[in-house]
């Protein structure tokens, strides 16, 4: 199921994230951190480690899983 996103970015704090909670909510492929985060913000990396943030979308789109 798609659900619609709310909220606030974890890094800059804006509203404007993605239109999607699976593409707002990301997990860091190096370190594992999970954050919500805009568009902006997601291209710049982790900022706890510098790693690729993932979306759920991301994730599934590797593994083969259609929503």
């Amino acid at each position: 199921m798609l659900i619609m996103s709310f909220g606030k970015c974890d890094l800059c704090g804006t509203t404007k994230l993605p239109m999607l909670e699976q593409e707002a909510s990301v997990t860091c492929i190096k370190c594992g951190k999970k954050l919500k985060v805009c568009t902006a913000c997601k291209t710049k990396g982790c900022p706890h480690c510098g790693g690729v943030l993932e979306s759920a979308m991301e994730w599934a789109a590797k593994n083969n899983i259609i929503f």
